[in-house]
């Protein structure tokens, strides 16, 4: 998955989650372009959060291309080593954007 474009008045409450295989992981850290957004430390890993398996609507603050990545730690809340990452970059948007006729 990458360079797609997510238009949010399209497709409504979003929430993505990360799923892990292999060693037992303490936690999962969410970052967008950097930035850390959200630390989770029980399985489902939502980037938004969850109540056990009852996605929270994400309401993102930043829109155009962004950077998401998922890092697995062996520790709770991103403590001890980290683990393998995933990056994913997407272009998010509010509304879709129709060009104008050029005359």
């Amino acid at each position: 998955m990458g360079g797609e474009v997510l238009v949010l008045s399209q497709l409504g409450p979003i929430n993505i989650r990360a799923d892990t295989l292999g060693s037992p992981v303490g936690s999962v850290q969410f970052t967008i372009d950097g930035q850390v957004v959200q630390v989770e430390n029980v399985a489902p890993y939502a980037l938004a959060g969850d109540d056990e398996g009852d996605y929270f609507p994400w309401f993102p603050t930043e829109f155009g291309l962004l950077t998401l990545e998922a890092t697995i730690y062996s520790g709770s809340d991103a403590s001890g080593s980290p683990g393998d990452s995933k990056q994913v970059t997407f272009t998010l948007l509010a509304d879709a954007v129709t060009p104008k006729p050029v005359p």
